[in-house]
C-alpha cells in the first residue's frame, strides 16, 4: 500500500512537470512566432510569461532580441547581460549571442543615447528599474544606456525604504549617480523652512495694489485726454464769439482739472507703490496721497 501511494505520488509529480514543460515551450514557440511575424511586443510578453515560468539564458536572450529589433537599447542590453549571467552547461545560452551581442554594442555606439553608471548606497544588491521601461524589467546597480530626455530611476532593497532618482539626459556624455537609501523607519521627514514674510518679494499687498490701481488711473486719464479735453479744447479754439467761448470754457477747465488729476494721482501712486516694492520691511512706512490744483501731492513718512 505504501509502495502504491509513492508510485501514485512520483506519477502525480512527473505529469505536472511535463504539463509546466509544455506550457514554457509553448509560450517559446508562441513568442518566436509573433517574433517572427514582426509583432514584437507581443512577442516579448509570450518570452515574458514563458520565463516567469521558467528561468533560462534562452528567454533572456530572446527577449533581448526582440528588444533588439524594437531599437530600445537600454533594455536589449539589460536582457543580454542576463543570458550571460545564467548561462550553464546545463542551461546554455544560443550560440547567436556573440553575434547579438556585438549588434547591441554597435547600434548603442550610433544611438542618441548616454552611459548612466548606476550605483545604491548602502546596498549594492538593490533591484532598479526606470520610469521608461515596463514594471517588470528590473536589473541591478550597473551603468545603462538611456535615451536622451528625462527619466526617474527607482531603487528597492529588502529592509530599505523605496527611493528615486531624477535624471535629465540631454547629450551623449556620460553621467554617474548614486541613490542612497534609507533603513525602514529612518528616514526622517525634512521640514520646509518657511521664509520669512520680510524676506518674499512684495509680501505685503499694499505696494501691489498701489501699482495696479495707479496704472488704471493713468489710463484713464488718457482716455479723458484723448475724448473730452481734446474735443473741448478744439471747441474754444473755434468759438466765433465770446458766448461760444465762455458756454465750452467751463467744461474745459473741469475736463482739464480732473484729467490732469487724475494723471498725477495715478502717477503718484505708481511711484509710492514702486517704492514701497524696495523699502526695507523693518521700517514703519506711511503715504498720503492728496488731489491738488493741476496734479497730486505725495506724503510719505518712514519712522525706524
Amino acid at each position: 500500500m505504501i509502495k502504491m501511494r509513492i508510485f501514485v505520488l512520483f506519477g502525480t509529480i512527473c505529469v505536472a512537470a511535463n504539463v509546466h514543460a509544455d506550457d514554457v515551450a509553448q509560450l517559446r514557440e508562441r513568442g518566436e512566432a509573433l517574433a517572427k511575424a514582426g509583432h514584437y511586443s507581443e512577442a516579448i510578453d509570450a518570452f515574458k510569461a514563458a520565463d516567469r515560468k521558467q528561468p533560462r539564458a534562452n528567454h533572456a536572450c530572446l527577449i533581448a532580441l526582440a528588444y533588439t529589433r524594437r531599437e530600445l537599447w537600454p533594455q536589449a542590453e539589460i536582457f543580454i547581460a542576463k543570458c550571460h549571467q545564467r548561462a550553464q552547461p546545463n542551461d546554455p545560452a544560443p550560440d547567436w549571442l556573440p553575434k547579438a551581442d556585438q549588434q547591441i554594442a554597435e547600434r548603442i555606439a550610433a544611438a542618441k543615447v548616454a552611459a548612466i553608471t548606476i550605483e545604491t548606497d548602502p546596498r549594492s544588491d538593490a533591484v532598479l528599474t526606470v520610469s521608461s521601461f515596463a514594471p517588470d524589467e528590473s536589473f541591478e546597480p550597473r551603468t545603462i544606456h538611456l535615451p536622451f530626455g528625462h527619466h526617474v530611476i527607482f531603487a528597492k532593497a529588502p529592509g530599505f525604504e523605496p527611493a528615486q532618482h531624477e535624471i535629465d539626459v540631454k547629450d551623449g556624455k556620460p553621467q554617474r549617480i548614486v541613490i542612497h537609501l534609507d533603513r525602514v523607519g529612518e528616514r526622517v521627514a525634512q521640514p520646509v523652512a518657511a521664509a520669512p514674510v520680510d524676506s518674499l518679494p512684495n509680501a505685503d499687498p499694499l505696494p501691489r495694489r498701489l501699482v495696479i490701481a495707479g496704472g488704471a488711473t493713468v489710463a484713464a486719464a488718457a482716455i479723458l485726454n484723448v475724448t473730452l479735453y481734446l474735443h473741448f479744447r478744439n471747441k474754444l479754439d473755434g468759438a466765433q464769439n465770446l458766448d461760444d467761448y465762455n458756454g465750452y470754457e467751463t467744461d474745459y477747465d473741469i475736463t482739464r482739472f480732473t484729467m490732469f488729476g487724475l494723471y498725477g494721482i495715478g502717477g503718484a501712486a505708481v511711484i509710492a507703490g514702486a517704492v514701497l516694492m524696495y523699502v526695507k520691511r523693518d521700517r514703519d512706512v506711511s503715504v498720503g496721497v492728496a488731489p491738488i490744483q493741476g496734479g497730486a501731492g505725495v506724503a510719505m513718512e518712514w519712522r525706524r
